[in-house]
């Protein structure tokens, strides 16, 4: 399955084009498999374990990645879900007529949510429009309705992105307990 960002494109990231690519080769595998003899081929080739871990491994990679891409589809799903609900924000409020947001004002909006959740944090306060709820959580759904809404109108691959960043950062040297601690680290 492609993403939507563009034909060619590799499907939610390297280790997960791998996957889908060990996926179209399953069948084919399991097919060969049944052929009369195949039992004494992959004995000369390891033992008979060796084809059930491998089994085991691929289902393990199918679930991966069918996981990876109804995350990715159902982040893009919300996303437009969520712009069809702010369509109003986007829309000149005396005239109706659709309008060019500022996406450097768009932006700010997005860290004065994360702000103010920082804000809620440090003093420890519970929302004041939903008061069951800690401000922080609030501020923090706010943020994210407000990059879904901006992912959302211009229609981009957030959960595609999202998926492909997390396979990226789990191969980061700086990432590393050992990096975040050193001199510069990322410690905070």
């Amino acid at each position: 399955m492609e993403n939507s960002s563009g034909p060619g494109r590799k499907p939610y990231g390297t280790r997960l084009y791998q996957i889908s690519k060990c996926m179209d080769n399953l069948e084919e595998i399991r097919r060969w498999a049944a052929v009369p003899g195949a039992d004494h081929m992959l004995n000369l080739l390891g033992q008979m374990d060796q084809w059930e871990e491998l089994h085991r491994l691929l289902y393990e990679m199918e679930t991966s990645y069918m996981d990876a891409v109804y995350v990715a589809e159902t982040l893009n799903d919300l996303s437009k879900d969520i712009r069809r609900l702010n369509d109003k924000w986007w829309h000149d409020p005396t005239t109706s007529e659709l309008i060019q947001r500022n996406s450097g004002e768009q932006f700010m909006l997005m860290v004065s949510e994360i702000a103010e959740a920082m804000e809620g944090h440090r003093k420890n306060l519970m929302d004041d429009k939903l008061p069951q709820r800690p401000m922080v959580e609030v501020e923090l759904a706010d943020a994210i309705i407000r990059i879904m809404d901006y992912a959302g109108n211009y229609n981009m691959d957030i959960g595609g992105a999202l998926i492909e960043k997390l396979e990226y950062n789990a191969t980061r040297k700086d990432h590393t307990n050992e990096a975040r601690l050193g001199t510069n680290g990322k410690k905070y």
